[in-house]
């Protein structure tokens, strides 16, 4: 798995994220960080609403896997824009921790107490992310 085929990678273990990728083509091309952000976290966020846990497991295997890639940039990619937007839903997702693999239960535990202790709440990254 190389940085430079990231989003290649993700739409072909998944087939199912390639319709929203070609409607959001135009301005998330070339970009992991939005896609793996925004596309890929939606279909996360998705699976867990609609229970459909033998998709669910096999998505956070594939974050897991990223997880544990030997490419600093993937694992800053997944740490960054899957893990902790996962973190920053986790009101809507009460029950994601016991799906998470080994590491990346670690990153997400580090995000949370890195927020708890400074005194953040994850959410407020969407207002930066909004100029507020």
């Amino acid at each position: 798995m190389e940085y430079a085929s990231i989003i290649e990678t993700l739409l072909s273990r998944f087939p199912d994220l390639q319709d929203q990728y070609a409607r959001d083509k135009a301005i998330m091309e070339g970009i992991p960080y939005a896609v793996y952000g925004i596309i890929f976290v939606h279909y996360i966020v998705d699976l867990y609403n609609q229970r459909d846990l033998q998709k669910l497991k096999s998505t956070l295997e594939f974050v897991e896997e990223l997880t544990n890639a030997q490419d600093p940039d993937i694992n800053s990619l997944v740490v960054v824009a899957v893990i902790e937007s996962l973190v920053d839903k986790y009101d809507e997702l009460p029950e994601l921790k016991k799906y998470l693999g080994r590491k990346t239960l670690e990153n997400f535990i580090e995000i949370e107490r890195f927020f708890e202790q400074h005194g953040q709440d994850p959410s407020s990254l969407n207002d930066i992310e909004r100029g507020h």
